[in-house]
């Protein structure tokens, strides 16, 4: 039996789909908003957008989640920052999403990932060109926040002007931890990586700049780092916005740092 949506249902339809006048954080309707709040989001998507280049990065994010994550926290049109893009997981994942692009400024240490995201762009021209800007994030944000022109990976100044709201998102995906040469495995470590594939990883997530948080002495010192991160992305966030941030918990001198839940008092304990 065949099917027919007549202009009415296609209205009654567009109702339905359309948030609700009082939603002032996204666009999405009501079951959507609902299936984003579940607790666990089981997810399967296609390799596109250059997948193969950009999964050199060990830690690179499907754009369709980061699109699903923008979408939820914006409305179209809004502004994003990713003060770690990497190979520009987020940057993509605002030009995809729905029903518009969302404004999107990535921030990257490693020249590598950054010209991987313009090989990622020049490979698919119908994707939407985003601000990727090549540097310390703390850095970056600083002149943000001073109102200072800065320039982008192709040369495209950008700057905030005081009467601006800044940022409506903010999501991350920060070094995890700093690095270590083995975690995890003990003294066999390298007995077992080289037996078994599942235990090495040909990934190259290190770099030689000393401002990279991952090469830090100390996981105190990561910690520090992150927290004046934190702050800035504080004051670039509109207020009543939101940030979301990745995060895994660490393995660190044979002891297990719980970093999702990390609270240190004025001490430092």
């Amino acid at each position: 039996m065949q099917s027919r949506i007549t202009s009415q249902d296609q209205s009654e339809l567009s109702i339905i789909e359309a948030p609700h006048p009082k939603n002032t954080l996204n666009d999405m309707s009501g079951d959507r908003f609902l299936y984003f709040t579940k607790s666990v989001l089981s997810t399967s998507y296609p390799s596109v957008y250059s997948h193969e280049l950009r999964k050199k990065h060990g830690a690179n994010k499907p754009p369709q989640l980061m699109a699903l994550l923008i979408e939820f926290f914006t409305k179209t049109g809004m502004s994003v920052l990713d003060p770690f893009a990497g190979v520009g997981g987020t940057l993509i994942g605002a030009s995809i999403a729905t029903p518009g692009s969302r404004r999107c400024i990535g921030i990257e240490i490693n020249l590598q990932w950054t010209e991987i995201y313009k090989r990622v762009l020049k490979e698919n021209p119908d994707l939407l060109p985003q601000n990727m800007i090549q540097g310390d994030c703390i850095e970056v944000m600083d002149h943000l926040l001073a109102h200072e022109s800065i320039l982008d990976i192709d040369g495209r100044e950008i700057s905030i002007a005081e009467k601006d709201t800044v940022f409506d998102f903010i999501v991350m995906d920060p070094p995890y931890n700093i690095h270590l040469e083995q975690t995890m495995s003990g003294k066999g470590g390298k007995h077992y990586a080289e037996k078994y594939a599942n235990r090495r990883s040909d990934y190259n997530m290190r770099s030689d700049n000393e401002c990279d948080l991952a090469n830090l002495a100390t996981y105190d010192g990561y910690l520090d780092a992150m927290s004046e991160v934190f702050q800035r992305c504080y004051r670039l966030l509109r207020p009543g916005r939101y940030m979301a941030i990745i995060v895994r918990n660490a393995y660190q001198h044979a002891e297990y740092m719980f970093t999702h839940v990390i609270w240190r008092d004025e001490q430092g304990q």
